[in-house]
């Protein structure tokens, strides 16, 4: 089962980004306590925790899924004890709706401040689907007037974007990530969405963010948009989030093959980034750095708990 949910968990990140995923993986779970027919909360406490085990040990591991059934978990511990099986199920169904409109609240404090921070006139460079960031320039769109530009990466990905954008109405060019040099004065702000921050404090991103990053840190502002709940109070491994497929193609062209290695996704030095826009503000990378290693210290017994 852990193999099956880490590649269907890869490939839906991929089509509808990380908190799309959360929500579907939301969704399927609230369907499945309706469905679970056995008469004994021992059973069905049995088979949860074992559902549990298994998104808990994903390959990789997803913060934003792990933080949302952590507190299924121990809302599910603090009342067991004194509910029915009935009520069991109703405890968790009603944790998922909880869980739902926090979400949602977290959601809209992040567009009002990353709202906050485009001007009219702007030109903002995308690069990442991020539903996060195309939910702060919907929003503003309404109020002021600015210009997109997408870096070309992942076909299907930046297909999903441009289509986003064009169904706002929103102005955009479309310009390759390896010509990304030529527009560097164009840009006013970087606007990037994200995975999870990791315990190494880096950025764990789509594939090619790193380089995209790099490019333009200390040239243009750089913010990353991204929930708590999305953060890795973990140790991070050393490929964490990095997963190789390689593939052979055929050449265009001649009659011959050759391999193609492509990568999930990227990591970063959170140093990297200008601001961090979480729904409790907008922080500096150094003070979200100080921030993040306080929370890490604090989850010491949760890591014991749960993710053991």
């Amino acid at each position: 089962m852990k193999q099956y949910l880490s590649k269907l968990f890869l490939e839906m990140e991929s089509e509808i980004g990380t908190r799309g995923l959360a929500t579907e993986v939301l969704k399927a779970l609230d369907k499945a306590v309706d469905d679970f027919k056995l008469e004994d909360d021992t059973q069905f406490c049995k088979q949860f925790y074992k559902l549990i085990k298994d998104i808990k040990n994903t390959q990789p591991r997803i913060g934003l899924i792990i933080d949302e059934f952590y507190k299924i978990w121990k809302h599910l511990e603090d009342n067991k004890k004194k509910d029915t099986r009935k009520c069991i199920k109703q405890t968790v169904k009603k944790k998922i709706h909880e869980i739902s409109i926090d979400q949602n609240i977290k959601r809209k404090k992040i567009i009002n401040h990353g709202s906050d921070i485009i001007k009219k006139g702007d030109t903002i460079l995308l690069h990442s689907h991020s539903s996060t960031v195309l939910d702060i320039l919907k929003y503003s769109a309404k109020q002021r007037s600015f210009k997109c530009i997408v870096a070309e990466q992942d076909y299907s990905k930046t297909q999903a974007l441009i289509r986003d954008l064009k169904k706002q109405r929103i102005s955009f060019n479309v310009v390759p990530e390896y010509m990304l040099s030529h527009i560097e004065k164009m840009v006013d702000k970087v606007f990037l969405g994200a995975v999870t921050l990791n315990s190494y404090c880096h950025i764990v991103g789509d594939a090619g963010m790193n380089a995209l990053v790099s490019e333009f840190s200390g040239k243009v502002p750089i913010y990353l948009f991204m929930s708590s709940s999305k953060f890795s109070y973990w140790k991070a491994k050393t490929l964490h989030h990095s997963f190789r497929q390689k593939q052979v193609k055929s050449h265009i062209y001649d009659q011959f093959t050759y391999s193609r290695i492509k990568y999930s996704h990227d990591r970063s030095p959170l140093d990297s980034y200008n601001y961090v826009v979480t729904e409790d503000g907008i922080f500096t990378s150094k003070d979200m750095k100080d921030w993040y290693n306080k929370k890490y210290e604090e989850r010491t017994t949760w890591r014991k708990i749960f993710i053991r």
